[in-house]
């Protein structure tokens, strides 16, 4: 049985390993999971200064990370969703997801969930539409990406 956890931060051992993932991938691969904000190549010191991280692991393995970015009134905003390439399309990204997004909704002030995503990024995008996530607007510049919502 497959046990995925969603632990609150992040250790200097998984930053490492998150920093060798996404600098072997490249720079547009860090585009694609940590936004235009992150330099390249990404070092451990700026994803611990990373607020609201929760690590996912996997039967006590680290294999990735995720964020709530911000929450402004009953929204909150989720990004930097990022696996071990390793453990990608094996379904362990949906189960990580929508135990995060229970936990989000588990907070009773907490009505909706929404996140960014390239245009480009078909895999990300299947995964978040299994999940419920729904394209609300599509933002043209300075990148193609969509703004998706999931409701309560």
């Amino acid at each position: 049985m497959i046990d995925i956890e969603l632990i609150e931060g992040l250790s200097i051992d998984d930053a490492k390993r998150v920093c060798l993932w996404t600098n072997e991938k490249g720079e547009k691969f860090l585009r694609r999971w940590a936004g235009p904000g992150v330099e390249f190549p990404l070092n451990e010191d700026s994803l611990l200064n990373f607020e609201n991280t929760y690590s996912i692991q996997k039967n006590g393995e680290f294999i990735g990370l995720i964020r709530k970015i911000r929450q402004v009134g009953t929204n909150v905003h989720i990004g930097n969703f990022i696996l071990n390439p390793e453990y990608t399309s094996r379904g362990f990204g949906k189960i990580a997801l929508r135990k995060f997004i229970d936990s989000i909704f588990s907070e009773q002030q907490v009505e909706t969930i929404t996140l960014n995503v390239l245009a480009d990024n078909k895999n990300a995008i299947g995964l978040y539409k299994k999940c419920g996530f729904k394209v609300l607007s599509t933002i043209t510049q300075p990148v193609k990406k969509y703004l998706m919502v999931r409701r309560k």
